[in-house]
């Protein structure tokens, strides 16, 4: 994989986690959904962005307005508020 991405690197980038304050998971949640997603790239050749900003029908104008699904579609409003977790 480290092959793999060394067109992709720059020498000052760092991976490091945070905190769970910052990120919103735990150093293990973290760590696993991220071998996770490196598992799937690897396996996949890569991965899907998607077509439009992944979006909502309704707008959320705070952080603690309810999650709705969020969609891949156009004409929605951006996903917003949100935290890693």
């Amino acid at each position: 994989m480290k092959i793999y991405t060394t067109d992709y690197k720059s020498s000052s980038f760092k991976d490091e986690y945070y905190s769970e304050a910052t990120t919103g998971l735990t150093q293990e949640e973290y760590n696993s959904l991220k071998q996770a997603m490196l598992t799937s790239v690897y396996k996949n050749g890569g991965f899907w962005i998607s077509q439009y900003e992944i979006g909502t029908e309704t707008l959320r104008t705070s952080s603690s307005a309810p999650l709705t699904t969020p969609k891949s579609q156009e004409g929605l409003y951006p996903y917003n508020y949100i935290t890693c977790s």
